[in-house]
């Protein structure tokens, strides 16, 4: 398990034009459940509160986490890159800032360490995340620049 600060400087590919900070989080875990063999190594992105103004004073404004799994499935030698859930979903103040390519790199460097013979498992993405401008396309783009395949089923 490991703790890495991460501070996002301002940059054109980013909305904000302030400074963001926040904690990757990575840790690894074997199934309990009995029947599964796995091994799942998971990676945190906790942005730290900031500071906003509510009119009368100010306070300090959580946002949501996103967390990114791969899950090395020992009976089938299979790699699983959970990486297309609701709850890998970015924070909008981190998007464009390299934070999600980041994070999907340690999940690749992870399983390259420990199961380089393993085969990787189709995936979906879900819609959810591609409730943004040009999502789609940064989303295809992004996978395909790391090495994925990308392609669209009949359903999206």
């Amino acid at each position: 398990m490991s703790w890495d600060l991460i501070c996002l400087k301002p940059h054109p590919h980013r909305e904000s034009e302030d400074d963001i900070y926040a904690f990757m989080h990575k840790s690894s875990r074997r199934s309990s459940k009995p029947g599964i063999n796995a091994v799942q190594f998971s990676v945190k992105i906790a942005p730290l509160p900031f500071i906003a103004s509510n009119g009368t004073g100010k306070n300090l404004v959580r946002t949501e986490e996103a967390i990114f799994h791969v899950i090395a499935d020992m009976d089938s030698q299979t790699l699983l890159f959970d990486i297309g859930k609701a709850d890998s979903a970015l924070p909008a103040i981190f998007r464009g800032g390299g934070v999600g390519s980041l994070a999907i790199s340690e999940l690749i460097i992870w399983a390259k360490q420990n199961h380089p013979q393993f085969n990787v498992a189709l995936n979906k993405i879900n819609p959810v995340l591609l409730n943004y401008p040009n999502a789609e396309l940064i989303s295809t783009r992004t996978l395909q620049n790391m090495g994925f395949s990308v392609g669209k089923t009949s359903n999206g």
